[in-house]
């Protein structure tokens, strides 16, 4: 009896580890919500619209150094005792522009020279602050900033709209895989009572109550049916590929699918829902955008040609020194003013600004050519998703008459009133029936958030939360 026991106890503890191995192997669980993120962290296009984000600030980084300092040192001198050689230049210059047009500049240098009676310093200071009149201002200043804060802007619209395409592609080929699912499950199924059917037939066929062409087409349905289950599994590989590529997965990744395919909601057609369309509209938004461009293009190339006139303080010092150091000094400075007057001469200016007036009139045809498009984008995708709204409630009555056949056909079937063939055309239209279900009800969570997209209340932070 000891013996025993401990044989009992070694075989549950073996069968406990087995247990545990195999839940420790088994491959996680990935919701639609896991697959959309990983999707958005991993995708490549994806990075490639950071990167173009990254590029688009590094551009504005650029002009706006315009506006920083600019520190220029200049040097220019020998090694050792010096003061005996001429041509020797020490000084620097600093810069500081402001987005307003003013202009701060300091200039301190001083230049070794030598002539019949020795060497001396001549030393240069200039403390200056100009500010433009005429001509120029903050917007020519700024232009390039902003130019360059447009182009961030519309990097920002691309990456989101990539974030978009890739979440509904990813939720196409979840729901994608889901279906297939079903149909695996539904092809299963169905080799199960083909088999069922099969041996029923052969039994028949040997007390003699079914021909054997009953049994020869309950073979071939069992045959089509395992065919079938083998298409499936084909398939629902291969959307799970597709589901690894927009991921980041790689073919060694394994995962499983635990969802059910939801059903939306009919989203009625109404004025208002395509009016917020038009004006949610990513393409719309970066049409709007273009036109703000070319407009101020076409005012700035519009104006006319003034004289420039800039106003110029300057505190300045010109001495001479025995020695370096005796050069640089504070004393005898002057505050001397400035005008500064030039005509620019552009002989192209008209062209410019007629060049600028069309590419307005082709922003604003580009613009209502958008509009017109996510109206129609929208209403598109709501008449889809109300078409498969409808095919979806016939699926269902089919599916459901399918499956009242194929009880009826096998109570006829199994009281000998009839042969197998009306079951197994019952048993194939219900397998038929219920597929079409299965790839309508994908096709109608996708084509819910198309809908969705177009109208732009696609909210990815929302829409993929676990019911």
């Amino acid at each position: 009896m000891p013996m025993r026991r401990a044989a009992a106890l070694a075989a549950v503890l073996a069968a406990c580890t087995a247990t545990a191995s195999a839940q420790d192997s088994a491959p996680p669980t990935l919701t639609l919500r896991e697959a959309v993120d990983l999707a958005l962290r991993q995708n490549e296009r994806i990075h490639a619209a950071v990167d173009a984000i990254e590029e688009a600030r590094l551009a504005r980084r650029a002009a706006q150094a315009a506006f920083r300092p600019a520190f220029t040192p200049r040097i220019l001198g020998a090694l050792g005792n010096a003061d005996g050689l001429s041509s020797q230049s020490y000084g620097f210059d600093l810069t500081q522009r402001f987005a307003t047009g003013t202009e701060v500049q300091a200039s301190v240098g001083t230049l070794s020279s030598r002539n019949q009676l020795g060497s001396f310093y001549y030393s240069d200071t200039t403390f200056s602050i100009t500010q433009p009149i005429l001509g120029r201002g903050p917007d020519a200043a700024r232009r390039n900033v902003e130019s360059a804060e447009r182009s961030i802007d519309t990097a920002v619209d691309a990456y989101g709209a990539a974030r978009r395409a890739i979440a509904i592609e990813v939720a196409a080929a979840f729901y994608a895989i889901v279906a297939q699912r079903q149909m695996v499950d539904v092809a299963a199924k169905a080799v199960e009572r083909s088999a069922h059917l099969l041996a029923v037939s052969e039994a028949k066929l040997g007390i003699g109550k079914v021909s054997q062409l009953d049994v020869l087409r309950a073979r071939q349905l069992a045959r089509a049916a395992e065919s079938h289950l083998l298409d499936a599994r084909a398939v629902a590989e291969d959307v799970g590929d597709e589901l690894r590529l927009l991921t980041g997965m790689t073919s060694r990744d394994l995962f499983v699918i635990r969802s059910d395919i939801p059903t939306p909601v009919e989203t009625m057609v109404s004025e208002e829902a395509v009016a917020a369309a038009r004006e949610r509209s990513a393409v719309v938004h970066r049409a709007r955008q273009a036109l703000a461009a070319a407009e101020a293009g076409a005012r700035a190339a519009q104006k006319p040609a003034l004289p420039r006139v800039d106003f110029k303080l300057a505190l300045t010092r010109r001495e001479t020194g025995d020695t370096l150091r005796t050069s640089l000094g504070l004393n005898g400075f002057r505050l001397v003013p400035f005008l500064a007057v030039s005509m620019p001469v552009d002989p192209g200016a008209g062209a410019a600004a007629d060049t600028a007036a069309l590419d307005v009139a082709r922003k604003q045809r580009q613009l209502r050519a958008a509009e017109m498009r996510a109206e129609i984008d929208v209403r598109r995708a709501i008449r889809n998703q109300q078409r498969l709204l409808h095919s979806l409630a016939s699926a269902d009555d089919s599916v459901a008459f399918a499956a009242s056949q194929v009880d009826v056909a096998r109570v006829r079937f199994e009281r000998g009133l009839s042969g197998n063939l009306d079951l197994v055309s019952a048993e194939a239209d219900l397998l038929a029936a219920q597929s079409r279900r299965s790839s309508i009800a994908a096709a109608l969570a996708v084509a819910t958030l198309h809908v969705k997209a177009a109208m732009g209340t696609l909210n990815l932070a929302e829409e993929f939360e676990e019911r």
